[in-house]
């Protein structure tokens, strides 16, 4: 995050776009909300500072990667708050949490609702590594995918009930057949990524219908 990406970001603030990133506070124990465009508009070196704190804080897995203490002031007294990952307390962010509940008639001010996945969302079978490590990122890896299918149902709903259309796109559209090695696989990542810029160039990247992603299949039989 470099002074000029901060200029473009602030740019894109006074031209009507919104950069959001979500964290969670883990001593108020809580999701938050970052406006980046707004930060980026004061364009100093605290913004600068706490543009790279949010980015660092929001892709903070808990343990593989150290929280982030985030300068704030509570009630005229310099504090300091412990940031992590926003997937600990919600993998989409489509509108506030008390919006989505179902009492609730919110509806999205949006003509359309997209959604970009990063992960798959049907359970899959696969052995887990019998060590600390290997128990530990499997275990990531199942409330990841877990709190995803709530997530994009949530969102479809909310979509459905605000009368707009609901497009998703996530890495099985892009027929890989391969598995990824470990947590941060980076040459299945990187071929992960490509497949997706071909369909998105080439083909139709986003689907309007969830029931096949969130449909569960069959988990082996034991002997």
């Amino acid at each position: 995050v470099t002074p000029e990406l901060l200029a473009a970001v602030a740019e894109g603030h006074k031209a009507g776009r919104r950069l959001f990133v979500a964290t969670t506070n883990l001593d108020a124990s809580r999701g938050v909300v970052w406006n980046m465009g707004a930060i980026a508009v004061r364009g100093d070196e605290a913004a600068l500072k706490l543009f790279r704190d949010i980015m660092l804080a929001s892709t903070a897995i808990p343990g593989l990667f150290p929280p982030v203490l985030i300068d704030v002031e509570i009630t005229g007294k310099p504090n300091k708050e412990m940031h992590a990952d926003g997937g600990l307390s919600a993998q989409l962010y489509t509108a506030p949490e008390t919006m989505l509940n179902s009492s609730s008639g919110y509806k999205l001010p949006a003509t359309e609702l997209y959604v970009v996945v990063n992960t798959g969302l049907s359970p899959e079978f696969q052995m887990t590594e019998r060590s600390l490590l290997g128990v530990l990122g499997r275990t990531i890896s199942v409330g990841v995918r877990s709190m995803m299918r709530v997530g994009v149902d949530r969102a479809a709903i909310i979509a459905k009930r605000s009368g707009i259309p609901f497009n998703i796109a996530y890495p099985a559209l892009a027929q890989t057949d391969q598995q990824a090695r470990g947590v941060f696989d980076s040459e299945f990542m990187k071929g992960l990524y490509e497949l997706g810029v071909t369909r998105g160039r080439t083909g139709t990247p986003f689907v309007p219908d969830v029931s096949d992603a969130l449909r569960a299949p069959p988990a082996p039989a034991g002997k």
